[in-house]
């Protein structure tokens, strides 16, 4: 079963973005009796007159109009389905343009979500160019939405500029700035290669090496040395703060018992 949601007779209401839809469709076959053709005017065309089981597809009684159920039975089938957008994506498109190669085989190419099997074409028609030019082709969308088109640029210089657009039933999907280029750059090749080769060398380099090396060796080859109490200091929890409490302390009781 297929609909044509661009027809005005396909829904009724208001159809937005997101909707979302049950399609059934059942089939039920009389309780006792097969189908039967009506042969009551022999309307059998060029094949002549036919019994009421035989075909009738494009009225040949050998060709079979469809597959036939037995009496007293129903076959069913549903779906669902969300409605969206149309919507397309093009391949090489490098800051917002789209980069065609100016030559007689460029292809342009992307994916979407209208229906395979649509009446679709791509329209490239010149903004900034001398000389103009618009040149269109009809594309096939897969089932997967992939899409791809062959054009002939040869005639035309890299820097011209064009507009590409993908039309289905006569109307636009979307619009994407274009460019003629000598050569179709891969996207994200150029700016990755710059940053990481940078700051990674310079900051981690400097910042390391001078302050491990000066402050470590100050304060614990000072210390130790000047008083006897020293080794006291490398008790197990004992900071430099808490030994030298101790020694206060210590002094304090001293002068305390004289």
């Amino acid at each position: 079963m297929i609909v044509d949601t661009s027809s005005d007779g396909a829904f009724a209401g208001e159809v937005d973005d997101g909707s979302e839809f049950e399609a059934s469709l059942e089939y039920e076959t009389d309780s006792d009796n097969l189908y039967e053709f009506d042969t009551s005017d022999n309307n059998a065309g060029d094949a002549g007159p036919h019994s009421p089981y035989d075909g009738g597809a494009d009225g040949s009684p050998d060709e079979a109009a469809y597959p036939y159920f037995q009496a007293d039975s129903t076959q069913s089938v549903s779906a669902s389905f969300t409605m969206a957008e149309a919507s397309v994506t093009f391949d090489n498109v490098n800051d917002g343009t789209l980069e065609i190669e100016a030559s007689d085989e460029a292809t342009i190419s992307g994916t979407t979500n209208i229906a395979p099997g649509s009446d679709a074409e791509l329209r490239v028609s010149s903004t900034d160019a001398d000389p103009s030019f618009r040149s269109t082709s009809s594309v096939d969308i897969a089932e997967d939405g992939s899409f791809e088109a062959t054009f002939d640029f040869s005639d035309y210089s890299a820097g011209d500029l064009a507009d590409t657009t993908l039309r289905v039933g006569g109307s636009s999907i979307d619009t994407v700035e274009s460019e003629l280029v000598d050569q179709v750059s891969e996207p994200g090749t150029d700016e990755p290669t710059d940053e990481p080769t940078d700051e990674p060398t310079d900051e981690p380099t400097d910042e390391p090496t001078d302050e491990p090396t000066d402050e470590p060796t100050d304060e614990p080859t000072d210390e130790p040395t000047e008083g006897d109490s020293g080794t006291d200091t490398g008790t197990p929890g004992f900071g430099v703060v808490v030994a030298l409490t101790a020694l206060l302390a210590a002094a304090l009781l001293a002068t305390r018992r004289n």
